[in-house]
């Protein structure tokens, strides 16, 4: 694939994912350090939400298309936070992303995975 082309793909690419994400009021930023029965445990950096609030949950990527590397935040799940604090519990509502990959789908939850929690 040329270079311009594959620049545009990667332009276009971000475009539309910017113009998809919701706009958020707050957010706070963690790490996922447990995933056990739709409860997503995670570490954040700063005050998050009071319990019972719902949130989005994003996660971290970073990917190469082509000579590019393109990254971001991907909507992974609507959740509802359980447990507040500075270790959350947050309870899965509806998963948004269902990627496959070689037909099996992707873990999003893995303990260590980068993410922001958004809620108005």
């Amino acid at each position: 694939m040329p270079r311009t082309l594959t620049l545009l793909t990667a332009s276009l690419f971000t475009a539309a994912l910017l113009a998809a994400a919701p706009a958020h009021a707050s957010e706070v930023l963690g790490k996922i350090t447990a995933f056990k029965a739709g409860i997503v445990t995670l570490s954040v950096s700063d005050k998050g939400p009071e319990a019972k609030t719902e949130c989005e949950l994003f996660k971290r990527f970073e990917t190469k298309l082509g000579g590019f590397k393109a990254s971001g935040w991907l909507d992974i799940a609507k959740v509802v936070v359980e447990v507040a604090g500075s270790v959350m519990k947050v309870k899965i509502v509806e998963q948004k992303s269902k990627m496959k990959v070689n037909g099996k789908p992707v873990n999003h939850f893995k303990p260590g995975t980068e993410i922001k929690l958004t809620w108005k």
